[in-house]
C-alpha cells in the first residue's frame, strides 16, 4: 500500500528529524510512495530531499514557502508522476523550472503559486504531461504554441484572468479529450485555437462571458461529444445544421444562460435554465 505522510509545520523541526521520519518508512515501499507537504518554510533541494526521492510516485506542496526550488531538484524525481503545488510561494532559480525536468511526469496541477509566470508554461510544455490544471494564476494571454504537449487528454483553465487565446495556442495538443475554460474574460468563442483538436469529446466554457454563439463559430470537431455552456452570457444561440461541425454531438448543456433563445437543433439541449 502507497504510504501518503503529512507533514505539518515543517520549519519547527530540524531537517535531520523530517528525514529519519521518511526513511525509516520508504524501506518497506521503496518503489513507489507519495509525499505531502504543508506549512512548510525552507529549500526544496537535494540536501533536504536527499537520494531517498528518487523513488517518489506522487508530490504535493501545500500552503508553503519554498525558498528555493529548481529545475535540477525535479530532475531527481526520477518516476515522479504526479504533482500539485497550491497556495504556495516557490522561489524559483530558473524562469523555466519545469523544462526537461520530471521524465515521467503525467499530471500537473498548479493553482496559486506565488511567483508563477507565462514564461514558466514554455517549460510546462517539455513535459509528458497527460492532465494539466493551471488554476487562480494571471496569464491574460494564452499565446502560440504555448502547450505543446501531444499526449495531453485533460487541459483545466480555471480563474486565469485569460483574455485572448491565440489562433495557435493548442496547436499540438492533438490528443485532448477535455477542455475546460472556467471564470475567465472570454466574450467571443475562440473558434481558430480550438480548432487544431480533433480529438476533443468535451468541451466545456463556464463563467467567461460569452455572449453569442452559433454553428458558423465552431470549428470541425469530429468527436465532440458533449458541448457544455454554463453561467455565460448567453442571449441567443444558433445550433442550425451543428451535425456539419460535431456529428457525434449528444449532448448541449446551457445552465446558468436565463433567458437565452435558441435557433435551430434544440433536440440534444439540456438543463435549459
Amino acid at each position: 500500500m502507497i504510504q501518503i505522510w503529512s507533514l505539518h509545520n515543517l520549519k519547527m523541526l530540524p531537517y535531520f528529524v523530517i528525514l529519519a521520519v521518511i526513511t525509516a518508512n520508504t524501506v518497506a515501499q521503496p518503489h513507489e510512495y507519495n509525499l505531502r507537504i504543508y506549512s512548510y518554510s525552507g529549500p526544496l533541494d537535494e540536501d533536504v530531499l536527499r537520494s531517498n526521492f528518487s523513488e517518489l510516485f506522487s508530490l504535493e506542496i501545500r500552503l508553503s514557502n519554498i525558498t528555493s526550488f529548481s529545475r535540477d531538484t525535479l530532475k531527481k524525481f526520477k518516476i515522479l508522476e504526479e504533482l500539485s503545488i497550491a497556495f504556495s510561494r516557490i522561489h524559483k532559480t530558473e524562469d523555466d523550472i519545469f523544462d526537461h525536468c520530471c521524465p515521467k511526469l503525467k499530471k500537473l496541477e498548479i493553482r496559486n503559486w506565488i511567483g508563477f509566470t507565462q514564461t514558466d508554461l514554455k517549460g510546462v510544455g517539455s513535459l509528458p504531461l497527460e492532465h494539466l490544471e493551471i488554476i487562480d494564476q494571471n496569464i491574460p494571454i494564452l499565446k502560440n504554441d504555448m502547450f505543446e504537449n501531444s499526449g495531453l487528454t485533460d487541459l483545466l483553465l480555471i480563474n486565469d484572468n485569460i483574455e485572448r487565446i491565440d489562433p495557435m495556442a493548442f496547436k499540438n495538443l492533438i490528443n485532448l479529450e477535455y477542455l475546460l475554460i472556467s471564470q475567465n474574460k472570454l466574450k467571443k468563442f475562440p473558434k481558430e485555437a480550438i480548432a487544431p483538436l480533433k480529438n476533443l469529446e468535451t468541451l466545456e466554457f463556464s463563467s467567461n462571458g460569452l455572449e453569442t454563439l452559433s454553428t458558423n463559430d465552431l470549428p470541425e470537431l469530429p468527436r465532440l461529444k458533449k458541448l457544455i455552456l454554463t453561467n455565460e452570457k448567453l442571449k441567443e444561440v444558433d445550433f442550425t445544421d451543428i451535425e456539419t461541425k460535431a456529428p457525434s454531438l449528444t449532448e448541449i448543456y446551457l445552465v446558468g444562460n436565463v433567458g437565452v433563445k435558441i435557433h435551430g437543433n434544440s433536440s440534444i439541449v439540456h438543463n435549459l435554465v
